[in-house]
Parts: C-alpha cells; sequence; structure tokens
C-alpha cells in the first residue's frame, strides 16, 4: 500500500522518482556473494543533482523536441494564440489545453515546449502519441511488464501528459474503454489543480472528421481551453535549423 501511494506522488512530482523519497537505492546489479549484494548507496537522481536528466530521459522527447523551448518559438500575429494559451497552462501548472489544426502548424512544438518548461522545474512530464500509450497498456499485460494496474498510473498520475494525435489510434472497445478510463482520472486531477493533460488533432473536436466514439473526450475537452493553431507550417524551419 505504501510503495503503491509513493509511486503515485512520484508521477505528480512530489517524491524523488528513483528512490520514492527515501534518499537510498540498492547498489548495483551485484551478484549473490558479493560483499555488496544487498546494500544501499544514496539515491544518485536526487542526491547528486541527476533529476533533470532523469525527467528528461523518460519524457518520451527525441530529435528537434529536447530542445524545443518558448523561447525559441517562431512569433507571428497568426500564431500567438496557441503560444500564449501554452504558455498560460506551463504557468498555471494544472488544466487541460487541446491544440488542433492542419499538419504542421507548431502543435508538437508546443507541447514539446510545455514538456520541458515542466522538467525545467522539475516536474515528471511525459509526450506520448495516444496509439503509443495504448501500446504500453497493452504491453503491460505481457510476461515480464509492469502489470496492467502500474502502467496505468503510470500514465493517469503524471504530472504532466502531452497526448499528440489525441484522435488516432487503432479503435476496439478495449482500447475505447481504457482511454476513458485513464482521460477521466486526469480530467478530475485537472479540475482540482493536481495536473496537465495536453492534446493535438488535426480536426476540430466535435466538428467535421471527430470520431464520434470521441464525443465523450470533447464533452470533457470543451470545459478548458481549445484553440487552433495557424500561421503556416513550421516544418521547413526546423528543418533548416538541423
Amino acid at each position: 500500500m505504501w510503495r503503491q501511494e509513493a509511486l503515485a506522488r512520484a508521477r505528480r512530482g512530489d517524491l524523488c522518482p528513483a528512490c520514492l523519497g527515501l534518499a537510498w537505492v540498492r547498489a548495483g546489479n551485484f551478484a549473490l556473494g558479493h560483499p555488496r549484494f544487498g546494500t544501499l548507496e544514496p539515491c544518485p537522481v536526487c542526491t547528486k543533482g541527476r533529476l533533470p536528466e532523469y525527467l528528461r530521459q523518460a519524457s518520451g522527447l527525441s530529435g528537434w523536441m529536447v530542445d524545443a523551448r518558448f523561447g525559441g518559438y517562431l512569433q507571428t500575429d497568426a500564431r500567438r494564440a496557441q503560444y500564449q494559451a501554452a504558455q498560460r497552462i506551463a504557468e498555471r501548472g494544472h488544466g487541460w489545453l487541446t491544440l488542433w489544426g492542419a499538419y504542421g502548424q507548431s502543435k508538437t512544438f508546443l507541447l514539446s515546449a510545455i514538456v520541458n518548461h515542466a522538467i525545467e522545474h522539475k516536474r515528471p512530464a511525459v509526450y506520448v502519441t495516444a496509439s503509443r500509450l495504448l501500446d504500453h497498456l497493452r504491453d503491460a499485460y505481457k510476461p515480464g511488464g509492469l502489470g496492467f494496474s502500474e502502467a496505468f498510473h503510470h500514465w493517469a498520475d503524471c504530472q504532466v501528459l502531452a497526448i499528440d494525435e489525441a484522435d488516432a489510434y487503432h479503435d476496439t472497445s478495449w482500447a475505447q474503454d481504457k482511454y476513458r478510463q485513464l482521460l477521466d482520472h486526469r480530467y478530475n486531477l485537472a479540475v482540482s489543480g493536481e495536473s496537465i493533460t495536453l492534446f493535438a488533432c488535426n480536426p476540430e473536436p466535435g466538428g467535421d472528421g471527430w470520431p464520434e466514439a470521441l464525443d465523450w473526450l470533447h464533452d470533457r475537452m470543451r470545459h478548458f481551453e481549445i484553440v487552433q493553431t495557424q500561421g503556416g507550417s513550421l516544418r521547413p524551419i526546423l528543418r533548416e535549423e538541423r
């Protein structure tokens, strides 16, 4: 019971995710009979200043996304609304934000910038696509997996969760049930001021092209900010910078 509560607190950023607040961890992977087998050492994450590195490795960001920051965003009049909405939720520290619009219009950049902002403030934050998130949950059932309960709470209790392509995944009754269960949990956390959930998608939530099976998600999204991204594609600019 203690471990489950500690894991939930670690995912919210209240405890070190490596040692769960104990400040000590088991020393290495020493074999039985080795003099250090079963011994403890100071947690290298929270006692040696490695927490930002630890959080970054667990963030799900890759490539140019690792370097995405609000200060590097190419602002124009057309892009101002989405930029300001992203900054507001990052600074507020709780709620939902949905960004929708055509391909290449900075949705993933802004999700990445919010995740990086959280990590820099020592808060657990993860970027994932909806399809990959559900794959992680399915994999938890496999031999050697985390187990569904622990995998579910990894995503459900993370302080900042950014879900890209939020409407695009293999639609089955299992996927719908688990996706709804997960996001209902995060909706309640957001309402009570405990977490951030971010969504990016191409169709307007509730509009043309939005899956009818996700009307329940739109019903929750509309209680928070929904912003259409505009201003043209950023992808050529990102390619030039690389």
